[in-house]
């Protein structure tokens, strides 16, 4: 509940337009978040969600309130990167999610959870991805 209301209040705040980017248990902060967030969320890339409903994880890393999962639209555009590889959330999870949130999703491949653990430092094609999300916002309708 605190990161959702920090989130909402940060960017209640926010002067214009706001892209969110999270990686993990960021993107269920977005999900639970989002009825909330209103028309100042141009759009969101999120990147290796964490599936909390798995009761493993909560075993492993603490139960961080994010079960049972939002599954109900943004309302403003956004991407879904997962990988065929990440332990904390089944590829086919991610995209039963990003469909339920009624935005895109892409499968990055056997990228493991997208940090340091998994081989990543500098993402290039995570950058690529990110630019391409938002010259996308530009051609939305309405």
């Amino acid at each position: 509940d605190a990161w959702t209301a920090r989130l909402v209040e940060e960017v209640e705040k926010a002067k214009k337009p706001v892209i969110l980017v999270a990686h993990s248990v960021g993107v269920l902060t977005v999900a639970h978040a989002a009825p909330a967030l209103g028309d100042k969320v141009a759009g969101a890339f999120l990147v290796g969600a964490s599936d909390w409903e798995r009761p493993e994880l909560k075993d492993t890393y603490g139960d961080h309130g994010f079960d049972p999962v939002q599954r109900e639209p943004f309302g403003f555009p956004g991407l879904l990167l997962a990988s065929s590889n990440d332990p904390p959330c089944k590829l086919i999870q991610a995209e039963a999610w990003a469909r339920d949130w009624g935005i895109r999703f892409g499968d990055a491949g056997e990228a493991g959870h997208f940090e340091p653990e998994s081989g990543h430092g500098p993402w290039p094609e995570g950058l690529m991805a990110f630019a391409k999300f938002t010259q996308s916002l530009g051609n939305q309708p309405g």
